[in-house]
């Protein structure tokens, strides 16, 4: 019955598509369907790369990516893969007011026309046009200190930062003694770049100048949604309703911060994964349906559980074994300052080995804002292929990462792995990693170098175990976000993401790597997503590893 499964894997495919019915940009930290053999929960997040066979589950797979340390559960992520945890980059792109037209003028104030022609220009997002008249109107010498702010946000607005930080510096230059006009040029570079810190000291001050201007109160309420601090964006646009009533961004995110404090959000993931290791002794094929459900306990602490079942299929086994993994998490979130969570959990399995007991603890910490670690301990399964799932192979496994991300430019990350496996065998990684970020939303584009190193103390007979085994990946990472009106965290959006990469492998071996996946958020509540990505190595024949993943996340 279980081989029946495998052979209708493309039907099985097409209806975990459906209904998925796919693309779940709205992430739950605490709702990976990571496989067993991995770190469970929000820390798997850092695994963003499809798995090389013959260099599985560790930092030949695992990088830094920017988005584990951005915060937000929200449709401008471009998550992590395989992950679906909490990933996002701190946007930048805020957009302009999402505004119902009621509550904008219907004429504007004698003399201002054509600065309300501007203003409602950038609001329907028509940005060209209102740079060229704020320009105009520049020119004329009308009210400059009002124009040149309202100009550098929209540049800020158009993803165009470094145009908008010009802008802002020139108002700073022409008016020193503005102290409102320079807590906004200090707030949207710290916006910018995602230094929640800094940004939240700049745009205080700026608040405590103009006490109920939109832009700011929106924008802090953009800073506070993206740590995960629900309370405080939702007490931002309270304070942003009362003033415009109309902002429908505001109450979007007033929403989906509410679900996230006090909603129950189920997510279900369908897997399959087929890979064939040749000389590496990789050969591996699963179906994996998992769900997890998570609650919140208060406004730092979240309990979750998680049901993982596996069928797998190996040759020559009859009939295919199965397993059943359970498990429990417990998570504190206080970030950016601290995230630290804890889980244990079950394994059954239909034959084989007897049941196993998986259990781990993960910190992650951003003490300053371009500085952000993570530890984590892992005791679990490690499953390479039919002999170490049936003998049982397990480790204990310490890692640590490192991110330094200066700039919404770039970044480096740094990662050091060491597993100890119950066989006696010892693993370590390393790996290195920089990013540069070309171009931003609504579509961002990314260049990514990284060099993984991985090898075992002693060789073994039943799984891959070199020395030493180096590689480096070079490619180019892109995601487009189609709706450019909800450019913000909580906005419901839809995106597709293509990723390709050539590595470059021991004695001139070259491998490929390409992924697809699109997201797309159904409504507040609902969101879901479709992935395939796979890695082979055609000229010599040595691997290939293929995986296809629906998912459906609910909040209720």
């Amino acid at each position: 019955m279980r081989r029946r499964i495998f052979k209708s894997a493309a039907h099985l495919w097409i209806v975990a598509a459906s209904a998925a019915a796919v693309a779940g940009s709205t992430a739950a930290i605490f709702l990976s369907t990571q496989d067993t053999s991995q770190p469970w929960g929000r820390f798997a997040a850092m695994y963003t790369q499809p798995p090389v066979v013959g260099i599985p589950h560790r930092p030949g797979d695992m990088v830094l990516d920017e988005m584990d340390f951005a915060p937000a559960p929200s449709s401008i992520s471009a998550g992590p893969v395989p992950s679906v945890g909490l990933s996002q980059e701190v946007p930048g792109v805020m957009g302009p007011y999402s505004v119902e037209q009621h509550a904008v003028p219907v004429m504007a104030p004698a003399g201002d026309d054509a600065l309300w022609r501007a203003r409602r220009l950038s609001w329907r997002r028509q940005f060209r046009p209102a740079l060229a008249l704020y320009d105009s109107l520049l020119a004329a010498g009308d009210e400059p200190l009002v124009l040149l702010r309202e100009k550098a946000r929209v540049l800020g607005w158009m993803g165009r930062y470094g145009e908008a930080l010009e802008c802002y510096g020139e108002t700073v230059r022409r008016y020193p003694d503005s102290a409102a006009a320079a807590a906004e040029a200090d707030a949207k570079a710290a916006l910018y770049d995602g230094r929640y810190r800094d940004g939240v000291r700049a745009y205080r001050r700026w608040l405590d100048l103009e006490p109920e201007s939109p832009e700011a109160l929106f924008d802090l309420s953009q800073l506070q949604y993206g740590q995960q601090r629900w309370a405080d964006a939702i007490a931002l646009t309270d304070r942003l309703l009362k003033e415009i009533p109309g902002h429908d961004a505001a109450r979007q995110v007033r929403r989906k911060a509410l679900f996230h404090a006090e909603g129950t959000p189920l997510y279900s993931e369908a897997v399959f994964f087929h890979s064939e290791g040749g000389t590496r002794q990789a050969e591996l094929e699963y179906l994996s349906i998992a769900s997890s459900v998570a609650r919140p306990l208060n406004p730092a602490l979240m309990a979750a559980i998680k049901v993982d079942t596996r069928f797998y299929r190996f040759s020559g086994s009859n009939p295919d074994p199965m397993a059943i993994t359970t498990s429990a998490a417990l998570t504190y979130r206080r970030r950016p300052d601290a995230a630290v969570e804890g889980f244990i959990g079950s394994t059954m399995k239909s034959n084989g080995p007897d049941n196993t007991v998986t259990g781990g603890l993960g910190v992650q910490s951003s003490p300053l804002d371009d500085l952000h670690l993570a530890f984590r301990y892992r005791h679990g399964d490690v499953v390479e292929n039919a002999a170490t799932f049936l003998d049982g192979l397990s480790e204990n496994s310490l890692t640590v990462q490192t991110l330094y991300r200066p700039s919404r430019k770039w970044q480096a990350g740094l990662e050091g792995f060491r597993s100890w496996y119950s066989d006696g065998n010892v693993r370590t990684d390393y790996g290195v990693e920089l990013r540069s970020h070309l171009s931003y939303e609504p579509t961002r584009l990314t260049l990514f170098w990284r060099w993984d190193s991985f090898g075992y103390n002693q060789e073994q007979p039943d799984y891959f175990t070199p020395g030493t085994f180096n590689v480096h990946h070079a490619g180019v990472d892109a995601i487009h976000y189609f709706k450019g009106d909800a450019l913000y965290g909580g906005g419901n959006n839809t995106s597709i993401r293509m990723r390709g990469s050539l590595n470059f492998e021991p004695s001139g071996g070259r491998s490929k790597s390409v992924l697809a996946e699109f997201r797309h958020d159904w409504n507040d509540r609902l969101s879901s997503s479709l992935l395939y990505d796979r890695t082979w190595n055609d000229e010599s024949g040595v691997y290939s590893a293929d995986r296809m993943a629906a998912s459906l996340l609910w909040y209720f």
